[in-house]
């Protein structure tokens, strides 16, 4: 059964007793939102504020993976990985164990609760693998101003923002295994299972779908706006055999303003700098 826990808040007034859904606020342009997910302890009960997700499935979180002492056909679902002396991740494995675990999404909500319009996020975060699978699985970033497919009678998330494959070339140990039947965990907090993901998505030029241009891009992100950052997981060229399990660590995200926001941040300390050196010189001048 679908978990519909991202679409709960379009009850609205129809079912005043569900909570309204929680976002990232943010309140001033150059802000910064940064999630580690140590406090995650993989529970959906855990899950940091503002996160949510849908998923297949009714046994979807699976509690903690220590690479140092697991196998890696104990991680199945959604779980918080760690090496044992580090940190928490977020990483999730689809199509195993009791449950099905078809079509995972993780989203991130986000406010735009200043008086300016956000046209760019840039956005960084690590993706670490933390069991090698047959499949060459990527994870892929999206983003949309809708969660249900119906809501605009149009699918969502449509375009990857980036997406990025799971078999990294510097590390041998990525490439595909040649047996369906085998699998094997990595400590995903070294640099040799992990890449850092970074960029700047820019609103104004992003499509609502690639495949049909006519459809126009998102633009800016207006005051009192809300948008979604959604991660997903997919098969890349390999289909069959056991899958990774990948998740994201070290999360920030920032709000970029409208260009003319910038030249006037930069006008208003060119002429705050002006008035100083005069105020500064008149000064000298006096105590001459």
């Amino acid at each position: 059964m679908k978990n519909l826990h991202t679409l709960i808040f379009t009850c609205g007034l129809v079912c005043p007793m569900v909570p309204a859904f929680a976002s990232v606020s943010f309140n001033s342009i150059g802000q910064t939102y940064s999630q580690n997910f140590n406090t995650f302890e993989g529970t959906e009960t855990s899950l940091p504020d503002n996160w949510s997700f849908e998923g297949d499935g009714t046994d979807i979180f699976r509690g903690v993976f220590n690479s140092s002492t697991d196998s890696a056909s104990t991680f199945t679902g959604v779980m918080a990985a760690t090496n044992g002396s580090s940190g928490n991740s977020i990483v999730w494995r689809e199509s195993t164990g009791g449950a099905s675990l078809d079509d995972f999404r993780l989203i991130l909500s986000v406010t735009n609760n200043t008086s300016t319009a956000i046209t760019s996020f840039e956005y960084q975060y690590t993706l670490e693998t933390w069991v090698n699978g047959r499949r060459d699985n990527e994870l892929r970033f999206k983003y949309d101003t809708i969660l249900d497919d119906t809501a605009a009678d149009r699918g969502t998330f449509e375009n990857d923002i980036v997406a990025r494959n799971s078999q990294f070339t510097q590390n041998p140990n990525h490439t595909p295994i040649a047996s369906n039947g085998e699998q094997f965990v990595l400590d995903g907090t070294q640099a040799a299972n992990q890449t850092i993901v970074f960029g700047t998505l820019d609103l104004t030029t992003f499509l609502i779908d690639e495949s049909d241009p006519s459809a126009g891009v998102f633009g800016a992100l207006q005051p009192g706006e809300t948008g979604y950052f959604r991660w997903q997981i997919s098969n890349n060229q390999l289909t069959d055999g056991n899958r990774s399990a990948l998740g994201i660590n070290d999360l920030s995200l920032t709000a970029i303003p409208e260009p003319r926001v910038y030249a006037s941040l930069a006008g208003l300390f060119a002429f705050t700098w002006v008035v100083y050196r005069r105020r500064a010189q008149v000064h000298k001048a006096i105590e001459g």
